[in-house]
């Protein structure tokens, strides 16, 4: 018997399996030309932010803990938008405006505190402040969950106007869409790494942005204030919140200038310095006092009791 055999040969063929995970969109905002106001019936401006993320798990977030919100939160990726009031432009109404916030955020994953289901939050505030008083509203719905990837365009609505639960402030009431609600938290001393870390988070991680984002030097809002002058002043460098400055001014045959700053600071120490001709500095001849203190910032009184004939400048030093 002839037996014949046959080899099949394959060259060059790689079959390879990849998996694929899609990546979940969130849109998140509120109403276009809504109503929306603070707790003293004053009109939400360009100073509020809102914050799509979650809670660190366990957590559940009270009107009685919001002293503990922001060690325990976390925002999605590009989860932050800011609250508008540009005009809308024709064909409304002139006097019309947005009154209105809205973003989009990646899931590219589900690490923590991002896992599948973990409740989502928007959080929406005048300042991120971990002590004084603040301008808050926090709202949620029993739908708002992370979604795991499986969905490009998952099939929930992260807008106020869909939201069932406001933790703090009121929602979707008498004609308004958010009210915030006034916020006093309790000073709690922060050293400069802390603040850092809570304000950039990873981002803190990335050498290449010290000089740019989260460094002692960095000025990421431009405001001209590096950010160690920021933290000496208890504002935030993320958005241009200018500082409580005034002077100078005569009083008493003295110069005088005003400067606020934070009193929960650790690490660093910082001053008034003047000059008669923009070259040499110098402390001496002043003198500091603190007018008013809240727990939270003081109000500082700087006097320059024997003034110079000619001109006086003043600059605000501060050393870590």
């Amino acid at each position: 018997m002839l037996r014949r055999f046959f080899l099949l040969c394959f060259s060059g063929l790689v079959i390879s399996v990849k998996a694929v995970h899609a990546e979940a969109t969130i849109a998140f905002g509120s109403s276009v030309g809504a109503v929306n106001l603070t707790s003293t019936g004053a009109v939400m401006d360009s100073r509020f932010s809102f914050e799509l993320g979650c809670f660190a798990a366990g957590f559940v977030p009270t009107r009685d803990n919001t002293g503990q919100w922001q060690a325990h939160w976390q925002a999605f990726p590009d989860g932050t938008a800011a609250y508008r009031t540009d005009y809308l432009g024709a064909p409304f109404p002139a006097e019309h405006r947005l009154n209105s916030f809205a973003g989009t955020t990646l899931v590219l994953n589900n690490t923590l505190p991002f896992a599948s289901g973990v409740p989502v939050y928007l959080w929406g505030y005048d300042r991120r402040t971990a002590a004084g008083a603040a301008e808050w509203i926090l709202v949620t719905a029993p739908s708002w969950v992370c979604p795991d990837g499986s969905s490009v365009n998952p099939a929930v609505s992260y807008a106020v106007a869909n939201a069932t639960t406001a933790i703090v402030g009121t929602i979707n009431q008498g004609g308004i869409e958010m009210r915030t609600a006034a916020v006093a938290l309790s000073p709690d001393p922060e050293s400069f790494a802390n603040w850092q870390g809570r304000l950039f988070g990873e981002g803190q991680g990335n050498a290449g942005n010290e000089l740019t984002l989260w460094g002692a030097l960095a000025d990421p809002d431009q405001d001209g204030r590096p950010n160690l002058m920021e933290y000496f002043l208890g504002t935030d460098p993320r958005y241009l919140d200018g500082a409580e400055l005034s002077g100078p001014f005569a009083d008493a045959g003295a110069v005088v200038m005003r400067y606020r700053r934070s009193a929960l600071t650790t690490e660093v120490f910082g001053g008034m310095e003047w000059s008669g001709d923009l070259t040499h500095w110098s402390q001496s001849g002043l003198s500091e006092s603190v007018l008013t203190q809240d727990g939270a910032s003081a109000l500082i009184e700087v006097r320059l009791t024997s003034p110079p004939m000619g001109a006086a400048y003043f600059r605000l030093k501060v050393e870590q």
